[in-house]
């Protein structure tokens, strides 16, 4: 059962990235918003919560933006990178 969890929990985070990267392009922030809301409660309801705090608090910056900023994207880069990496380490294991 847990590892019907886990692969839906990496399937559901690799569909998001690849939208996340789509709408980031065409600069499609509610959208950018949303898959990070989903991201953030994603990641913590399986444990990883300082990932998902880290997601929801950047949620909440892009809510208050009309557009998204290099800064903001760039830290979407390093959260997505470490979802990544989170998603390698439970594959391993």
């Amino acid at each position: 059962m847990m590892r019907k969890i886990l692969d839906r929990f990496q399937k559901d985070c690799f569909d998001d990235i690849a939208e996340l990267q789509t709408t980031i392009q065409i600069n499609e922030i509610d959208k950018v918003r949303l898959i990070v809301h989903r991201l953030a409660g994603r990641t913590a309801q399986i444990g990883a919560t300082e990932l998902g705090k880290d997601f929801r608090i950047l949620e909440q910056e892009i809510a208050s933006q009309s557009t998204l900023q290099t800064r903001e994207i760039q830290q979407l880069n390093l959260l997505v990178l470490k979802l990544e990496q989170l998603i390698k380490f439970i594959q391993d294991h």
